[in-house]
């Protein structure tokens, strides 16, 4: 899918790089519009919803953790993907709320659409079954409603992976099996706490690069550490399974870019894989933080106002990146 409207781009402006970011641009500011609308939906119920809807909406907008997706053309079928997800599940909520079977169709429409932006998308039925347990709130009962996106999912799942034809380049992108799957459990907890202290703290990331040169035997574990106590802390110390619904949709988003699956991407780690799933994080953050004493609101707007920075600064690096 993305690869045509590329070529679409192309026939009709040339291999003038402006009208490729545009593309890119027009695409992430559209994905902001629609998350800013899901997030109104989802925490309805709270106090001053418009405002944590803005907040997060701002983070997912210029957080510089999302300049790769949206600066480096070749990685546009990430924006492209998460704007079909999103509306996928912009409907879904819609479906909930008005028991409008249209609503149910586009929203199936918009998967089968994602699918055929890039094969991630399987995790959406995981995603919705998220939505509905922590913030819906309606339980397993939930998965007669979602057997559908389920079926689906596992069949082109099974059919990406078994024909080549879908994914042309599949062979090239199989890691060399220098690790085993043990291995490849303990990588994948250093990627996803990479990802986790990445998407709150935008610093230099220099360290990652240990997981894969084995300089660094000690971090993997060591961060696999601190995602477990977050995560028992998210559960045991807080009363609003909100907060925990939003880790998990985080992991659930990043899952299949895990190690764990060196199949079907080309490098161990990289921003672009947590275009979506970064959603989760943020939505955490802000949940905790928007209603806390006048200190910590001006230490948040501060911390926003230094992401803007930033992510101005390392815009300037990814300068007419094809």
């Amino acid at each position: 899918m993305n690869t045509l409207i590329l070529f679409l781009i192309k026939e009709a402006f040339g291999l003038k790089a402006f009208y490729f970011h545009l593309y890119s641009v027009a695409l992430h500011a559209a994905n902001t519009v629609i998350l800013y609308n899901i997030i109104l939906i989802l925490f309805s119920g709270k106090e001053q919803c418009k405002h944590i809807s803005f907040l997060i909406a701002f983070l997912f907008l210029f957080h510089p953790l999302q300049i790769e997706a949206v600066a480096w053309i070749s990685a546009s079928k990430w924006l492209l993907v998460t704007f079909f997800m999103l509306l996928s599940v912009l409907f879904y909520l819609q479906y909930t709320i008005h028991s409008n079977s249209g609503c149910f169709v586009y929203s199936f429409l918009f998967f089968f659409l994602a699918f055929l932006s890039k094969e991630v998308s399987v995790v959406l039925p995981l995603l919705l079954l998220v939505i509905e347990i922590f913030f819906l709130k309606r339980g397993f009962f939930a998965m007669r409603i979602l057997l559908p996106y389920f079926g689906f999912s596992l069949i082109f799942g099974i059919v990406t992976l078994q024909f080549p034809i879908f994914q042309p380049d599949m062979q090239q992108l199989r890691i060399e099996g220098t690790f085993n799957f043990v291995d490849n459990i303990v990588f994948s907890f250093g990627c996803l706490a990479d990802y986790f202290f990445y998407l709150i703290i935008p610093i230099h990331r220099g360290w990652a690069l240990g997981l894969i040169t084995g300089q660094e035997n000690m971090l993997p574990t060591a961060s696999a550490v601190v995602v477990i106590i977050f995560c028992v802390g998210l559960y045991y110390f807080t009363d609003d399974i909100k907060l925990m619904g939003c880790f998990l949709f985080f992991v659930t988003s990043v899952f299949f870019t895990l190690p764990i699956f060196p199949a079907i991407k080309t490098c161990l780690i990289a921003d672009r894989y947590v275009y979506f799933a970064g959603i989760g994080i943020w939505s955490s953050l802000i949940y905790m933080l928007h209603d806390k004493n006048n200190y910590i609101k001006a230490l948040l707007y501060s911390y926003m106002l230094y992401l803007v920075i930033f992510d101005l600064i390392e815009t300037g690096k990814w300068y007419n990146v094809l």
